[in-house]
């Protein structure tokens, strides 16, 4: 039985075709909803986002095929729909955020090692030494 779809998958539309014989065509709902003629319908759920209409025919013929030309599909992998969403104009903050933590990049990685880190620092259970805090010179009592 093949694995259940990644995270990421909520943000893309999956075709049935798989160019590298693996992994399902991946194009951004957003791309897709960008070329949206302005009078097509959209399905709207108020529980979750604004969902396209995907039995329209400008879904099917027109939106797609834009995406497809304009090379704005990925394959279906985490790392390329992770880094699709990072530089997407039309990705929302949460999509990139998800990318990040699905898929985080090697700077993602350090900067929350770093912070991690700090925050562990922040956090200990050593007190400070009593020593450096005298001889300061820093005498505040009168």
């Amino acid at each position: 039985m093949p694995p259940g779809d990644g995270p990421l998958w909520p943000y893309f539309h999956k075709s049935k075709d798989k160019p590298n014989g693996s992994h399902h065509r991946a194009t951004h709902w957003r791309c897709i909803d960008a070329k949206r003629p302005q009078n097509e319908p959209i399905d709207v759920d108020t529980s979750a986002d604004v969902t396209l209409n995907k039995n329209a025919e400008w879904f099917q013929e027109e939106a797609l095929a834009v995406a497809l030309e304009a090379k704005d599909d990925v394959n279906g992998e985490k790392k390329a729909m992770a880094s699709h969403l990072r530089t997407c104009p039309h990705a929302t903050a949460p999509e990139k955020a998800k990318a990040a933590e699905v898929a985080p990049t090697k700077a993602e990685q350090k900067a929350a090692q770093t912070k991690a880190e700090l925050l562990a620092a922040e956090h200990s259970d050593e007190e400070p030494d009593a020593g450096a805090l005298e001889g300061s010179g820093d005498d505040y009592s009168e």
